[in-house]
C-alpha cells in the first residue's frame, strides 16, 4: 500500500455513538475516483449515520468520530457549518434519540417492510432540528445537558469496547442504557412532548 490508501469503513463499523474501524478494508483514495469527495468530510469531527437502520422497531445508527476514516455508500457525514454554535454532541444525541426515529419511521420509511429500510440524507435534511437560543438560560442549559450526557456515553461506549470481562460488558451496558434514556427525556422536553405524547413514541 503508498499514502492514497486509507481506512474503509463498512456498515458494521458504525454503531450508535460508536465508530470503531474493525473492518479492515482499505480505499485508494484519489482524484481517480468516480465521486470523490472533499477531504474534510472525512477527516474532521463528524457524524456517520449509518444508511441501512436496524433493530426491532428499527433505529437510527449514528457513530461520532474525530479519526481519518473513510465511508462510501454506507452511510453519510454530517459537520457543522460555520457560524452554527451547537455542538456535534448535541446533534448526536437529537439523531440519535427515539423521537428522531420514530419521525423518521412514520415519515419516511415504509412500515409494511422489515428488513433493509433506510435513512437517506435528503431524507435527514427535512428532520425538525431543534435551534438553540444561547441567550435563553433554559435553551442554554438543555443544550449543556444533552452535550455532557453525549460526552459520558462516548466514555462508556470506549469503555464497553474495550472491556474484556463479560461482567465489565455488562455493567457498562446497563450504564448506556441509563443514559440512553436520560438522552431521550430531555430531547422530548427540548421538544415540548406531553407525557401522553411520549407514551406514544416509546409504545412505539
Amino acid at each position: 500500500k503508498d499514502e492514497t490508501f486509507k481506512p474503509l469503513l463498512s456498515g458494521a463499523d458504525v454503531s450508535r455513538y460508536r465508530i470503531s474501524w474493525e473492518s479492515g478494508k482499505w480505499i485508494s483514495y484519489g482524484k481517480w475516483l468516480g465521486a470523490q469527495r472533499e477531504q474534510r468530510f472525512f477527516i474532521q469531527p463528524r457524524i456517520i449515520v449509518r444508511q441501512i437502520v436496524s433493530g426491532e422497531p428499527p433505529r437510527i445508527f449514528a457513530g461520532y468520530t474525530e479519526q481519518e476514516f473513510y465511508n462510501a455508500q454506507i452511510g453519510f457525514n454530517l459537520l457543522l457549518k460555520p457560524k452554527v454554535n451547537v455542538s456535534l454532541n448535541f446533534l448526536l444525541a437529537l439523531v440519535n434519540s427515539r423521537l428522531m426515529t420514530f419521525y423518521h419511521r412514520n415519515r419516511f420509511l415504509d412500515q409494511s417492510k422489515r428488513v433493509f429500510q433506510k435513512i437517506l440524507i435528503q431524507d435527514a435534511k427535512k428532520f425538525p432540528i431543534s435551534t438553540i437560543d444561547f441567550s435563553n438560560p433554559t435553551e442554554k442549559a438543555q443544550h449543556a445537558k444533552l452535550v455532557a450526557l453525549v460526552d459520558s456515553m462516548l466514555e462508556l461506549q470506549k469503555k464497553h469496547h474495550e472491556a474484556r470481562m463479560e461482567q465489565d460488558k455488562e455493567l457498562y451496558e446497563r450504564q448506556i442504557r441509563i443514559v440512553d434514556a436520560q438522552i431521550d427525556r430531555l430531547v422530548y422536553e427540548l421538544y415540548g412532548l406531553t407525557e401522553e405524547e411520549i407514551g406514544i413514541v416509546e409504545e412505539e
